[in-house]
């Protein structure tokens, strides 16, 4: 997908994307040196009253979907790595579940908010490596996936097939630590 284009679809929703190459992640296995590198994506999980509605309900949930169909056009996806803010924690952790579960991180919704899954997989592989690359990051299997990523990957890979893992952010230290973290991840 060309950056032009990918940029035009993003201005149709309140994400905000660029280029991050993942050197890091290529030494996971020789198989991702064979493949593009993916796009970063900040996505916001948009109204709270969206979570329970399916595919393309709106233009906001409709171009979710798209973004997914085009990087599945464009890339190959081994693995969805997100770091999401509703994942505050003492200390940087990596979720390496196999099966990660669906948090429901909020309260007080109607009934039908707390009943849908998303099964995704995890990728445990790929987060032990994260925390090998990274000796700060601690893994952890006592998370899940919260509502700051299922509610997107459910419109962008709504076959719950893509591995997914998070990362946490640690509550306890400053923009400059998480930033200097991000570039940990990138290409030497």
């Amino acid at each position: 997908m060309e950056r032009k284009y990918f940029l035009k679809l993003l201005a149709f929703t309140p994400l905000v994307t660029h280029n991050m190459k993942l050197q890091a992640f290529s030494k996971i296995t020789s198989y991702f040196s064979s493949t593009k590198k993916m796009p970063v994506l900040f996505t916001s999980h948009g109204n709270p009253m969206d979570i329970p509605l399916g595919l393309n309900a709106n233009p906001f949930l409709t171009s979710l979907g798209q973004i997914g169909e085009n990087i599945r056009k464009e890339y190959e996806v081994k693995a969805i790595l997100v770091i999401s803010a509703h994942w505050c924690t003492r200390g940087t952790l990596v979720n390496i579940s196999s099966a990660p579960k669906t948090i429901y991180d909020y309260y007080g919704f109607p009934p039908e908010y707390y009943t849908e899954k998303y099964p995704a997989p995890g990728s445990p592989e790929t987060a032990k490596e994260v925390a090998r690359l990274i000796p700060k990051v601690k893994e952890t299997t006592e998370w899940g996936l919260d509502h700051g990523a299922w509610p997107m990957l459910k419109h962008m890979f709504p076959k719950a097939d893509v591995p997914v893992f998070e990362m946490s952010i640690d509550y306890y230290q400053s923009a400059q630590y998480h930033f200097d973290l991000a570039k940990q991840l990138k290409p030497r």
